[in-house]
């Protein structure tokens, strides 16, 4: 499929699916979730797949410019399962050492400037809402809240 057959596909798919949105039949709309989440898993693996294929197609290049996109190798290794505790002491334990004047063993940095600095070394994408309201914060004050949303989750058996 070329890129016009796959662009025809999909506005095809995304009409029949808002024409399908005015049905009052649940059923008829949870089908049409399964479908695209279907498609989507589908998609995702083929794009997968795609990059594999262009990275060893580009051989050395670090990237490729194609009809106004740079497309850019990018070196990388999945990780999972962290030992955030482990990792945390190790890291807050160089920096209490990088606070002490070698010279004098003074400490040059307050407590809260040392926490503070751990920031630097970490990738916090959100922050646990259960968890700091047990110690009295509400995250809602730090953040911009979005409206409630109820999501559906689909699951293959």
């Amino acid at each position: 499929m070329n890129t016009q057959e796959t662009e025809k596909f999909l506005l095809d798919l995304y009409d029949s699916v808002v024409a399908d949105f005015k049905s009052d039949d649940p059923e008829v709309l949870a089908e049409i979730l399964i479908s695209l989440d279907k498609a989507k898993k589908e998609i995702s693996e083929l794009l997968d797949r795609t990059k594999e294929v262009l990275v060893q197609l580009m051989g050395e290049l670090p990237e490729l410019q194609y009809n106004g996109f740079v497309l850019e190798k990018k070196n990388g290794s999945p990780r999972k399962s962290w030992d955030h505790k482990t990792l945390a002491e190790i890291v807050s334990n160089r920096i209490i050492d990088m606070s002490i004047d070698m010279d004098t063993g003074e400490i040059i940095k307050s407590p809260q400037q040392m926490l503070m600095e751990i920031v630097e070394y970490t990738g916090i994408s959100y922050w646990r809402v259960k968890e700091l309201s047990k110690i009295g914060i509400n995250a809602d004050q730090y953040c911009e809240v979005g409206e409630p949303k109820t999501n559906i989750i689909i699951r293959s058996n």
